[in-house]
């Protein structure tokens, strides 16, 4: 994979430690994506598991707490392959813009008038999410200096956690995220690792709060 190479090639030798163990959870990654009859999510307690007993075990390997806070870029980017490979077949999804040309010649009138509901609760909703991002945008005033180095990690953890949730393994509806009869026995439903990043968003959300606040004093 081009992006896990260029990441281990940008490292300086003096880095050798530190590329080697690179290219070991890249090897991981790259055998529970490949060799399976169904591709395994790269989590950092999986890749930990895998690479200390595969190939007769390798005590050296980097733990599963290790990889999670020395080596996350790696993990990030095999996570995006695995979301890649799953959706590989999957239909590209409609945009609003194609909702609008679909052509209803051919339909009875109770299915078009359905549509037409459906096809107006998606315009009003669009107009509501533009009328509050503008809201956002125009009334909230972000301080950029205020915001963790770690948000960025945490926000991309949810944002794959979230595309996850669309594959269709789960029942996602007004109330919530929901399990399915669709959903295997044992299906992780948060992974660890983004539960981790999720929680320290959270606290560090919470220290910047209570800097501004006594600041504020």
């Amino acid at each position: 994979m081009t992006a896990a190479f260029t990441l281990i090639e940008s490292l300086p030798i003096e880095r050798a430690v530190a590329k080697a163990n690179y290219r070991k959870i890249a090897d991981v990654c790259r055998v529970l994506l490949s060799s399976r009859k169904t591709p395994y999510i790269p989590t950092a307690a999986l890749v930990a598991e895998t690479g200390a007993t595969m190939g007769g075990g390798d005590p050296a390997f980097p733990s599963e707490r290790t990889i999670y806070n020395t080596y996350p870029e790696m993990l990030r980017i095999w996570k995006r392959a695995f979301d890649d490979l799953t959706n590989i077949m999957a239909d590209d999804p409609l945009t609003f813009d194609d909702l609008e040309s679909i052509d209803l010649g051919g339909v009875d009138a109770n299915t078009r008038a359905v549509f037409d509901e459906l096809f107006r609760i998606i315009r009003e909703q669009r107009q509501r999410i533009a009328g509050l991002k503008k809201l956002i945008t125009d009334n909230v005033k972000v301080d950029a200096d205020a915001i963790p180095s770690t948000s960025g990690r945490a926000i991309e953890s949810l944002d794959y956690w979230i595309g996850i949730l669309k594959l269709g393994l789960f029942t996602v509806d007004d109330d919530g995220v929901k399990v399915s009869r669709k959903t295997p026995i044992g299906t992780l439903i948060l992974d660890a690792s983004t539960l981790a990043e999720l929680e320290t968003l959270i606290e560090d959300f919470k220290s910047a709060e209570k800097r501004r606040r006594a600041g504020e004093k």
